[in-house]
């Protein structure tokens, strides 16, 4: 199983750590399913989706493209 830590998720998406630690905090369900050990939040590749769904609800990610349309691409016309 993977683990990940808040610092490498920061790192990896480019934010700031402190914002997805206060969004962990904030959110006590999504919190309780990333413990904290030796003092670092600790978050499975299981729960890694949530997060990220949380962290881009929340303002901390952009949306994905495909997300900001009800229709999915493969349904989209051409571009003129």
């Amino acid at each position: 199983m993977r683990i990940y830590t808040i610092g490498s998720l920061a790192e990896r998406w480019g934010i700031d750590p402190r914002r997805l630690t206060d969004l962990l905090y904030r959110d006590r369900e999504l919190g309780a399913l990333c413990p904290v050990v030796a003092g670092r939040r600790l978050i499975s590749a299981e729960v890694l989706p949530r997060v990220e769904t949380a962290a881009r609800d929340a303002g901390i990610l952009p949306r994905a493209p495909e997300a900001r349309s009800p229709m999915p691409l493969a349904m989209r016309g051409p571009v003129a």
